[in-house]
């Protein structure tokens, strides 16, 4: 299978453009090769989707303890 089927199929999965992308450079750039298997693309999209979601809550928990409590006593 080629790497524009790959794609093909990511995208009928509802991945967008810049997820296959994302996933695709960062393959090539940790493994010098691209995605062996639809099933490697897919996963490694959803790896990076649970990075950027620990992330977001990270900032978020984050900016909240730095906020000053506006609850009334």
């Amino acid at each position: 299978m080629q790497a524009s089927s790959f794609v093909a199929e990511a995208k009928i999965m509802g991945f967008s453009d810049e997820e296959i992308r994302e996933a695709f450079l960062k393959q090539i750039e940790n493994h010098n090769a691209t995605f062996v298997s639809v099933t490697n693309l897919v996963e490694s999209i959803l790896a990076f989707q649970k990075v950027k979601c620990s992330s977001l809550t990270l900032i978020a928990e984050s900016q909240n303890r730095d906020r000053p409590s506006t609850s009334k006593n």
